[in-house]
């Protein structure tokens, strides 16, 4: 488990990395850019015998602020479903009414995660309107951020 984690960590940093120095570049940050991250994390999830799966559905470009935003919530997302003994991972981005939205739904935990609370009010104050749920065994997050389709 210790291994996960520091491989998780570690793709963490690199791709944290990349989209900054994209970020710095440009601005701004294609979704297919946090989506190719989201990607190669999953992959460190299904070599654990986890169930992962992700969709992106999306083409938009992002404030780097604000993709920041979107790739913490999803790497916060990816250690909890390790540190709770997650069977399932569902990961999802599309555009809804002029928003990006990172659907995050861990299922078959063995615990739940008891910060929601804490994580919620961080995110928030990050200007990302959070939905954090327990239901049925899965923790559901939710974030919203704004982009503008003229990046």
């Amino acid at each position: 488990n210790a291994f996960v984690k520091m491989s998780i960590l570690v793709c963490y940093m690199k791709r944290k990395s990349n989209l900054y120095l994209i970020g710095q570049e440009q601005g701004s940050i294609d979704i297919n850019d946090i989506a190719m991250s989201i990607r190669e994390s999953i992959r460190i999830l299904e070599r654990q015998n986890i169930e992962a799966a992700f969709s992106c559905e999306a083409g938009c470009r992002l404030p780097d602020s604000y993709a920041k935003i979107v790739y913490d919530m999803y790497e916060w997302g990816e250690e909890k479903s390790v540190e709770n003994g997650c069977e399932t991972v569902f990961v999802r981005l599309t555009e809804i009414n002029g928003k990006l939205r990172l659907l995050f739904r861990l299922g078959g935990m063995e615990k739940q995660p008891a910060d929601n609370e804490k994580i919620f009010s961080e995110l928030k104050k990050n200007r990302g309107i959070t939905e954090i749920t327990n239901e049925d065994g899965e923790l559901i997050m939710k974030l919203e951020v704004p982009y503008d389709k003229y990046l």
